[in-house]
C-alpha cells in the first residue's frame, strides 16, 4: 500500500512539472524577428485571462496551441492563418466557455494577434 501511494504521489509531481512547462508565457517575444515585442497593455490582459479560474486554461492552451505552431512569412513575421488554423478547435473552446461565441461556421472564428490579445468578434 505504501508503495502503491509512493507511485501515486510520483505520478502527480510528474504530471503537475509537464502542466506548467507547457504553460503559455504572456510576455514571449514572437518567433519570427520581424515582429515587435507584446504591448504592455496586451501582455497584462493576456495575464488577466491566463489567471481567469473559469477559462484560464482554456486560453492558456489555445495561446500556447499557437506559440507552437508559429509560422513566420517570407518578410519574417507572424503569419497569422497558418500559425492560428491549427488551434481553432482550442480557441472555439476558450470562446465558448468566456460566452463571446456558439458553434463556429468557419475554419477560424476570427484572427488571432501573437501578442495575446483577442479582438472582438465581428458585429453580425
Amino acid at each position: 500500500m505504501r508503495r502503491t501511494l509512493e507511485l501515486v504521489v510520483a505520478l502527480a509531481a510528474v504530471v503537475g512539472l509537464a502542466g506548467c512547462k507547457s504553460r503559455f508565457a504572456c510576455d514571449k517575444k514572437s518567433k519570427c524577428s520581424a515582429d515587435p515585442p507584446p504591448l504592455a497593455w496586451s501582455v497584462a490582459e493576456c495575464k488577466v485571462k491566463m489567471a481567469d479560474s473559469k477559462c484560464g486554461a482554456l486560453y492558456g492552451a489555445w495561446r500556447q496551441c499557437e506559440w507552437d505552431h508559429a509560422t513566420c512569412d517570407s518578410h519574417n513575421r507572424i503569419d497569422i492563418a497558418a500559425s492560428t488554423q491549427p488551434c481553432t478547435s482550442d480557441g472555439q473552446a476558450y470562446l465558448r466557455c468566456e460566452g463571446i461565441v456558439g458553434e463556429a461556421t468557419s475554419a477560424a472564428p476570427f484572427p488571432a494577434l501573437p501578442s495575446g490579445h483577442v479582438p472582438l468578434p465581428a458585429a453580425r
